[in-house]
């Protein structure tokens, strides 16, 4: 029997119809390993009930034409990277007015538009036992990103994955963002969350994939500078095939209460991961890597 999870109740899944078994499914598996509490062993450094008792909402209303152009604003800032090579999403869902609409060199789609390829190949390995968000995010995530780069080539600029809070109040957003590189390919991405409102109290609950074909490089740098009542919960999953080499490096300067979970898996020879960062947590900040 499935046990309550905090903040669902009552609230249906979003997506397409032919997404909805699947996010039902995870939100099943959630219910049997039930919230994460400090009673369990992953998690015992880290206290969610703030999160569970402060009535956010999985499936907030969309964004209107204000939170749009606060967005817009904030994307002027030249830290966030030249506007043709950024792509955003604004609590958690792409928005046309926002970023570019494509790239060259790689191909750029949504998780709901390769609903089943991406639950038999993303969602399902990542269980809900060990990363009991995920399965939230799974239930939740709607018009996130998949990005794909061709075998052997090389995007030469960085790409900015500018992940911005609109600072509306109670929001839970659950971006998802999947990067697969096939053989021989090369790129930079540099991912930023941020929050157009100073005020910000918001939870972010992001998921990103990468998966790394025979002899890829990816260097992947996220710098997390929330406002200082927001709540950053994330989870970096990285599959890499022989002789693929990923540079990590986490940065996180913002937020009140902050989880990163990080989860590589080497999966042929000379597969090599550089994983490094700064986490500089001031007065009443919580900051938990694991």
């Amino acid at each position: 029997m499935s046990a309550p999870i905090p903040l669902t109740a009552g609230v249906a899944v979003p997506g397409p119809e032919a997404t909805r078994a699947a996010r039902l499914h995870a939100l099943a598996e959630l219910g049997a390993a039930g919230w994460p509490s400090r009673r369990r062993e992953l998690w015992r450094y880290t206290d969610l009930e703030p999160l569970a008792a402060a009535d956010f909402d999985l499936a907030p209303r969309a964004t209107d034409r204000d939170d749009v152009a606060a967005a817009q604003r904030l994307l002027a800032d030249a830290s966030l990277g030249p506007a043709p090579r950024q792509l955003v999403l604004l609590d958690g869902e792409r928005v046309t007015e926002l970023g570019a609409p494509s790239l060259p060199d790689v191909e750029i789609a949504s998780p709901e538009s390769r609903w089943d390829e991406f639950v038999a190949a993303f969602a399902k390995p990542v269980g809900a036992a060990e990363y009991p968000l995920a399965a939230l995010n799974t239930a939740f995530s709607r018009n996130g990103l998949w990005i794909r780069v061709r075998a052997g080539v090389a995007v030469q600029a960085p790409i900015h994955l500018v992940l911005v809070g609109s600072g509306r109040p109670r929001v839970a957003a659950q971006p998802r963002i999947v990067i697969e590189l096939e053989p021989g390919a090369q790129v930079t991405f540099v991912q930023h969350f941020v929050d157009s409102a100073a005020d910000s109290r918001g939870w972010t609950n992001s998921v990103t994939h990468l998966k790394q074909g025979a002899g890829s490089r990816l260097a992947f740098y996220r710098l997390q500078r929330h406002a200082g009542g927001a709540a950053p919960t994330s989870l970096l999953s990285a599959e890499l095939d022989e002789n693929a080499e990923l540079t990590a490096g986490y940065f996180d300067l913002g937020g009140r209460l902050v989880r990163n979970d990080i989860a590589i898996a080497l999966r042929g020879v000379g597969a090599r991961v550089d994983l490094f960062g700064l986490l500089l947590a001031g007065r009443g900040q919580h900051v938990d890597d694991h």
